[in-house]
């Protein structure tokens, strides 16, 4: 099993001359953005990026925007417009340091992120089936997109959000492509009793108590659109609001060459990679903790982004890690309490035969890329500008998009998206198409909201060819699926 990572510095060199001030300055640019299909082009650039599914756009932008921005309240003291948007999850339009908005992977119908944010609070992770129009994360919910293209400065501000993460969210066991600090991940020195099959079904939410959160904030959660994972806003005295990111995922997050290694530190016993550092773009302080459960097969990743005071952003990560530490240590996780036939439960790998892979043109079928949580999976090439299969989980709240199906019995919908018009600022782009299967009620930890399997292809084939491959693999996959 390897590790893909997408080329995040090639993205901040890009997105860093000045574009995204361009759209800061316009507070009613955001909703125009919305209206015109920004939010289709952003999510879906930020899933083939990070191969996680963002949280809702809106909020993802007005997160990465509020600390160049301001706020812009709607008269109640609810943030609006581009209020809350340069500082959000792993927003997949990054557009600051501070953007710890989580991307989506297949945003076209809900959201992208393993954790490993960058300065902008980008995703770090190496998506597993990522995909142009549908990576991984981070801001809110989704909305209804039209055909319409979004300015450059809309995108970049999407794609700083997003995040983009140089840590694979790779399945357990599989070695890293380059491990957090200098050598191997170092081991916790106490033996714990948690397994990485109990870490990956608790509920990431409570791993942190609030009351360790409240200290700092007003606690505001979002799950988002993928298990594993919860994005957190923490609103503080004033204005001020930090982004809490948490994640399951296999080793310590990856950093780019040009970062400095995180380094491994003993917290009673347990290893912790910590780092940090203030965003390039705003000044903001950025920290993270990644506690390590088992050497390159279990990690709690906790990111904080978007603090201007730059005095609050490692304390909160380290009360926040000591919280994570006290659980694995006692044994007590929270259950998310996955119902068993939830896709919580399942892993994406298992639904695409080696064989069927390699019918996909221009892929090769053993490069394959894996999730801790299992929740994602893709075949084929590394990169934006290559061929690959994806199988994605999410769990939404909106209806599916695109032409209307029947697969299986269950309502589904068949989606094109055509290579990304900015490729001049982004790299090439490949066109694709992806088929979306509503599988069964989310919850508890998602009520209300429906989980849907994704199975898309990205290539150079005809729209005609990539979707006639995505319908022939969709049903196949739900097949080996339990019935819900």
């Amino acid at each position: 099993m390897t590790h893909r990572r997408p080329n995040c510095e090639h993205l901040r060199d890009r997105l860093a001359q000045g574009l995204p001030l361009e759209f800061a300055a316009v507070p009613a640019g955001l909703d125009r953005a919305i209206a015109e299909g920004a939010e289709d082009r952003v999510t879906d650039t930020v899933q083939r990026l990070t191969g996680r599914p963002p949280i809702s756009f809106r909020t993802q932008v007005e997160g990465a925007l509020r600390p160049a921005v301001g706020s812009y309240g709607d008269g109640q003291g609810h943030c609006s417009g581009c209020c809350r948007g340069f500082l959000n999850n792993s927003v997949g339009t990054e557009m600051a340091d501070d953007c710890p908005v989580a991307s989506s992977a297949e945003r076209e119908q809900r959201r992208t992120r393993v954790s490993g944010r960058d300065e902008w609070g980008r995703d770090e992770r190496p998506a597993a089936g990522r995909r142009a129009s549908a990576g991984t994360d981070r801001c809110g919910g989704r909305r209804g997109r039209s055909s319409v293209t979004v300015s450059a400065a809309t995108l970049a501000v999407a794609l700083f959000a997003a995040g983009c993460s140089a840590q694979d969210n790779a399945s357990p066991g599989a070695p890293p492509t380059t491990s957090a600090g200098s050598g191997q991940p170092a081991p916790s020195a106490v033996s714990l009793s948690v397994t990485p099959r109990e870490l990956r079904g608790s509920d990431p939410c409570r791993l942190i108590g609030e009351k360790v959160l409240a200290a700092f904030g007003k606690v505001e959660y979002d799950q988002g659109n993928s298990y594993g994972q919860c994005d957190i806003q923490l609103h503080g005295p004033g204005d001020e609001s930090v982004s809490v990111f948490v994640d399951l995922q296999a080793a310590p997050s990856e950093r780019a060459a040009s970062d400095p290694a995180p380094t491994p530190v003993p917290r009673d016993g347990v290893t912790v990679y910590e780092s940090e550092g203030h965003g390039g773009l705003t000044g903001n302080m950025n920290c993270t903790r990644d506690v390590v459960l088992r050497k390159r097969t279990a990690t709690v990743a906790i990111s904080v982004y978007g603090d201007e005071s730059g005095s609050r952003a490692c304390r909160i990560a380290d009360a926040a890690a000591g919280d994570v530490i006290r659980l694995l240590k006692t044994g007590d996780l929270p259950s998310a309490r996955h119902a068993p036939d939830s896709l919580a439960n399942q892993d994406a790998c298992d639904l695409v035969k080696k064989s069927e892979a390699a019918r996909v043109p221009g892929i090769a079928p053993g490069e394959r890329y894996a999730t801790f949580t299992g929740q994602s999976c893709s075949w084929g090439g590394e990169s934006i500008d290559e061929p690959h299969l994806y199988v994605l989980f999410q769990h939404v709240d909106d209806a599916l998009e695109g032409r209307p199906l029947t697969i299986g019995g269950r309502t589904a919908a068949v989606k094109y998206s055509p290579a990304d018009e900015y490729s001049g600022l982004l790299g090439r782009s490949l066109p694709s198409c992806a088929v979306d299967i509503e599988y069964g009620e989310a919850g508890p930890t998602a009520e209300g909201r429906t989980e849907v399997v994704s199975v898309g292809v990205t290539g150079d084939s005809s729209k005609e060819a990539l979707c006639s491959r995505a319908q022939e693999l969709a049903p196949k996959a739900l097949a080996r699926l339990p019935e819900p």
